[in-house]
């Protein structure tokens, strides 16, 4: 018994001997004997051709990452909960010329001192540490 299938690929089809399959002395396109050929209509006649076997590529599987235990879920926790710019005084060092408050938020999160949030949540500590003119902020001289 024979059986003709088509593939997913557009005009290609397998010839498949089920039965006895082994005995039909089907080879492949190396020599190797096989009991599935590929088969395609030929181009320039109403033949059909004999193809390689084509390449599958396999998916990749996603490894699952096993949730953290109780142990770890609580130190995240506890270090999340404790968020806090990290060296202000070094984010005040860096303003050496005068910056609007959008512009120290953004060199807050470039420097790693921080995200938006942060700063924004801690505004009020970090303007005591400023002088605003027109609309800008410089760092307070140091007596």
């Amino acid at each position: 018994m024979c059986l003709l299938r088509t593939t997913k690929d557009e005009g290609r089809f397998q010839l498949i001997m089920a039965k006895r399959g082994k005995r039909a002395g089907a080879t492949n396109l190396e020599g190797g004997r096989t009991n599935i050929i590929h088969l395609k209509h030929g181009d320039d006649s109403i033949l059909w051709e004999q193809t390689p076997e084509p390449v599958v590529k396999e998916k990749v599987k996603k490894v699952k990452k096993k949730p953290p235990s109780t142990k770890e879920l609580s130190k995240i926790r506890s270090k999340a909960a404790s968020k806090e710019l990290k060296d202000v005084d070094g984010l005040i060092a860096k303003i050496t010329v005068p910056l609007n408050k959008k512009q120290i938020h953004e060199l807050a999160e470039a420097g790693g001192h921080g995200s938006a949030y942060l700063v924004k949540k801690q505004w009020k500590d970090i303007e005591a540490r400023l002088v605003k003119s027109n609309g800008k902020y410089t760092p307070k001289p140091t007596q």
